[in-house]
């Protein structure tokens, strides 16, 4: 209950819901039995991570997290890529600011509402803050009115593109160490993986379109092949295999 008490405190300190942390603190004074829901439950392990982050009840993060995401196509990809203009460099970069933001407090939210356990592993912390980082560069970064602002949020952009490279490994040696500590079915390891590696490929193959619009190539409208044949794709993926 001491520990109870220290993180309802917590709560209290970063504004997360007093309404919840009051009931916390009745059950750690008055006794063994939870007067709450399972849902309730959930809400306060939310606040596992305070400590490591004081985002974690950000109305920002929460915000942002809320919003949709607008989804392009491969086809939107080309044909807004061809004949690019200072305005629609504009435009490209207004696109993915916004929706970078959203994807990565969602990210963030996931990775908030992980068992304290399974957070307190370096290598996950470390995934954790790099998306924190790269929200708040995001954030901070004023609104995109002219070629100037563009080319700087560009030059931004391939910067955390760079920071974030090895966050595949840290996940993948976080998890294999933290689903150790957690019991069994704990964690659906497998789902947890395909949303967090989904969403960054979203989140690349967006920096990374915008990034090499500014590069154009032969048979290529920015990182997107105009002669990708999926057929040989799937070819040289299943040879590849066959030799492992």
């Amino acid at each position: 209950r001491v520990c109870v008490c220290v993180c309802v405190h917590a709560m209290f300190r970063v504004c997360a819901s007093p309404p919840v942390a009051r009931t916390v603190l009745r059950w750690a004074v008055a006794g063994p039995t939870p007067p709450f829901s399972v849902g309730v439950w959930a809400a306060i392990r939310r606040m596992s991570y305070v400590y490591q982050s004081t985002s974690l009840f950000s109305p920002d993060v929460d915000r942002l997290a809320a919003k949709d995401m607008k989804k392009l196509s491969l086809r939107q990809f080309i044909d807004f890529g061809r004949d690019m203009t200072p305005l629609k460099f504009i435009q490209s970069a207004r696109y993915v600011h916004n929706e970078l933001a959203v994807r990565l407090a969602r990210q963030i939210r996931l990775l908030h509402v992980l068992p304290f356990v399974i957070m307190s592993n370096d290598n996950l912390r470390r995934v954790h803050d790099k998306y924190q980082m790269a929200l708040d560069r995001l954030r901070h970064f004023p609104p995109i009115e002219t070629n100037d602002a563009e080319l700087q949020f560009t030059d931004m952009l391939r910067a955390l593109v760079d920071v974030t490279v090895d966050i595949v490994d840290d996940l993948a040696e976080g998890l294999a160490d933290a689903i150790k500590r957690v019991p069994e079915n704990a964690l659906d390891v497998d789902d947890f993986l395909n949303n967090m590696l989904i969403s960054r490929i979203g989140r690349r193959v967006l920096a990374e379109q915008h990034i090499m619009l500014h590069h154009p190539r032969p048979d290529f409208v920015g990182i997107v092949s105009t002669t990708c044949s999926p057929r040989k794709c799937i070819e040289k993926a299943v040879e590849r295999a066959g030799t492992m």
